[in-house]
């Protein structure tokens, strides 16, 4: 089994697994309404959470802030003391798997920041991944973010003053933070409690008491996990995440629980970071809660494993190329012999693609099938590029004309708004008019590339094909698809087959794959 197929498998198989057995959870996407806040409004990026068992619904703030050491990137609420360096280049748009439940969402800063989440459905809870992409021309330091998962939409679990039903891990044993802040009795109006964790309580030198209204707790966390009950007592709500949290909180003004994403990272141009989280959402017994926990995210957690194997076996950005299938659409000759054949034959433009895209290092590049002769539908293939969340499609063919005429020259197709319902369009999770870019960039390269051998190639431009192609409309990412000569054409036929042609139009379309990744960089 490939590497490509084999990671395939891996997440075809989590996502149906969420679909199968997701406890009711429901998510929806949440985009905000201006690019960034103004004073006394907010600009909520996130996902709502319901089940069928639980009252209201909880909002997971996704994020609430993207920060380095040049500034706020994106905050969903204004500060005065946290401005935003300015507006998102491109509004946050998300998308979803009706099938697994499954949401996904993009954006990106105007410095060059990109960002995406991905949240999906499992058996009690939610799975969680934050990636960040410096697509900008300099070093970005120090960058973090911050989530914060709000329970006041929620009766079960968004009472306000209760710290006593928030609870974490501390000196062994499961300890309220109104216990830990000190705090007599009821703990009084809208306290904020922040508990440190024992790799924060080495290095803290700060306040005990924060002039924003916070208070550290002096005893320390044992493990990057907070929960709170439900006012029932039969309920629980906890998060958690890969990158252990320096600081566990909760203030009970506006209910909600945070555990990070600690740490930050620095980034160079071209360079990614993910963090992986988890919401969970389950019966009250937290001796269950801590040993699925330890199964997420312990040393050799499924969480933490998975997300260090994904981030060594696939790079972001992910390029997927597309090489015809057709293999009925071959040319005969007088004889009978076969002088072409459509899907054998584009296989070589993807390898040479694919070579090239992997030769530059900054991304990873798969094909939508394992071999040159493997027999797959275009169900599958869309299927294989939406598990591999791919970044863009690029499907290679040669066209025909269907009559007796040679036809000639090259053409590339792209998604439009004909091909796509109106549902579609609701839950597309890129700019639409990426794949019309995607679509000009490739031919452009392309058409360079076969004027160097062959300069009477006729340019037949980029358009909207008549039919709703399905490795167009399908993907969840831009995509385009080149008929790069007529095999009709016995001339262009020739040059089709040629091992050195398919070499030079395959490193044109990965050339065209990357200007459309790092446009500031080519």
């Amino acid at each position: 089994m490939t590497r490509s197929l084999l990671i395939t498998t891996m997440l075809v198989a989590a996502v149906c697994g969420a679909a199968a057995a997701s406890d009711g959870i429901q998510l929806r996407g949440i985009a905000p309404s201006a690019p960034s806040p103004e004073p006394g409004s907010a600009a909520l990026l996130g996902f709502e959470i319901t089940a069928p068992w639980m009252t209201g619904k909880l909002f997971m703030r996704f994020p609430e802030t993207l920060a380095s050491a040049r500034g706020v990137h994106f905050i969903d609420h204004y500060r005065e003391d946290m401005p935003q360096i300015g507006p998102l280049e491109m509004p946050p748009v998300w998308g979803g798997n009706q099938l697994t439940g499954s949401i996904g969402v993009r954006g990106r800063t105007a410095e060059g920041l990109w960002f995406y989440g991905y949240a999906s459905p499992v058996p009690d809870g939610v799975v969680m991944e934050f990636r960040v992409e410096n697509r900008s021309r300099e070093t970005l330091a120090d960058v973090n973010t911050q989530m914060c998962l709000s329970l006041e939409g929620s009766p079960d679990f968004g009472g306000k003053d209760a710290l006593r039903d928030v609870r974490v891990w501390s000196g062994g044993r499961l300890r309220s933070l109104a216990e830990l802040a000190g705090l007599p009795g009821e703990e009084g109006r809208h306290s904020w409690v922040v508990v440190r964790t024992r790799e924060a309580a080495a290095v803290y030198t700060g306040p005990m008491v924060h002039p924003d209204g916070w208070r550290m707790a002096r005893a320390v966390a044992d493990r990057s996990l907070i929960l709170r009950s439900s006012s029932d007592r039969r309920r629980l709500v906890a998060i958690a995440w890969d990158t252990p949290a320096a600081l566990l909180m909760s203030n009970s003004g506006i209910p909600c629980l945070h555990a990070g994403p600690g740490g930050s990272v620095t980034l160079k141009p071209g360079e990614q970071h993910t963090w992986k989280g988890r919401i969970y959402l389950m019966g009250n017994r937290p001796g269950r809660l801590l040993q699925k926990w330890e199964e997420d995210f312990g040393p050799r957690g499924r969480l933490t494993s998975y997300a260090a194997a994904l981030a060594k076996a696939m790079r972001r950005p992910r390029v997927i190329l597309n090489p015809s299938n057709q293999y009925a659409n071959r040319i005969r000759g007088e004889g009978g012999e076969e002088l072409y054949n459509e899907g054998l034959n584009m296989w070589h433009y993807a390898v040479a693609a694919q070579k090239y895209l992997r030769e530059y290092g900054q991304v990873e590049a798969f094909i939508t099938r394992s071999t040159q002769t493997q027999v797959t539908t275009l169900r599958y293939e869309a299927m294989l590029a939406n598990a591999l969340r791919g970044d863009l499609l690029i499907s290679l063919h040669s066209d025909a004309t269907g009559n007796n005429t040679p036809g000639g020259g090259t053409w590339t197709f792209y998604t439009g708004p004909k091909h796509l319902s109106e549902e579609d369009l609701a839950f597309l999770p890129y700019p639409l008019e990426d794949s019309r870019r995607l679509a000009a960039l490739v031919q452009e390269k392309a058409l360079e590339a076969i004027r160097e051998v062959y300069p009477d190639v006729l340019d037949r431009g980029i358009r909207e094909h008549r039919s709703r192609l399905y490795m167009l409309h399908r993907p969840r990412c831009p995509s385009c698809l080149i008929e790069v000569l007529f095999h009709t054409n016995p001339v262009e036929r020739e040059l089709l087959k040629d091992p050195a042609f398919q070499d030079r139009v395959g490193r044109a379309i990965a050339e065209a794959a990357l200007e459309f990744l790092f446009p500031s960089k080519r």
